[in-house]
């Protein structure tokens, strides 16, 4: 029964390391969201901002008539202005 009983002991104790690299894997894959400043800009928002390239490749258009679309929005008050970051101009969703 010694060989019952050793089974048994690896494979409490095989289950005992599963549990623990589970808690291993979860706690590396965890992202910690804070409100700290990115060049002066919450990280929420900086997070959740498109800029212009993202924004004319997503509609399918060029980066100058998406300027261009962006200039007539901007005129008729439909979007305000951007978020300038260094020298990405972002836009909220």
């Amino acid at each position: 029964m010694s060989i019952l009983d050793d089974i048994r002991t690896i494979g409490l104790k095989m289950k005992n390391e599963q549990a623990s690299l589970k808690e291993i894997i979860l706690e590396s894959s965890r992202v910690d969201v804070s409100d700290e400043q990115v060049d002066g800009l919450d990280r929420l928002i900086y997070n959740h901002c498109l800029n212009k390239k993202t924004l004319s490749d997503f509609f399918g258009k060029s980066r100058n008539t998406f300027s261009r679309i962006l200039a007539e929005l901007h005129e008729k008050k439909v979007i305000g202005e951007p978020i300038f970051q260094n020298k990405s101009h972002l836009y909220t969703r």
